[in-house]
């Protein structure tokens, strides 16, 4: 698993919800596959806050391009 960013937002005021874009264009990312060609793609959120907090994914986008 790889990172490409946080959800960090020191403008959000109490129980405001505010969007944030994270991208992870121009770096390419190598993912092997099984013998049948299929990958897992997973997304989520790990926090070392200890309190509640909730986290809405309104679009996630991918590209995969296959190679030999």
């Amino acid at each position: 698993m790889f990172s490409i960013g946080n959800v960090t937002n020191f403008e959000v005021l109490s129980n405001e919800f505010k969007i944030k874009t994270l991208e992870n264009t121009g770096r390419t990312v190598t993912i092997p596959s099984d013998d049948e060609g299929r990958i897992w793609v997973t997304v989520g959120t790990d926090s070392g806050f200890e309190g509640l907090s909730a986290f809405y994914y309104s679009a996630i986008r991918y590209q995969l391009t296959m190679t030999e």
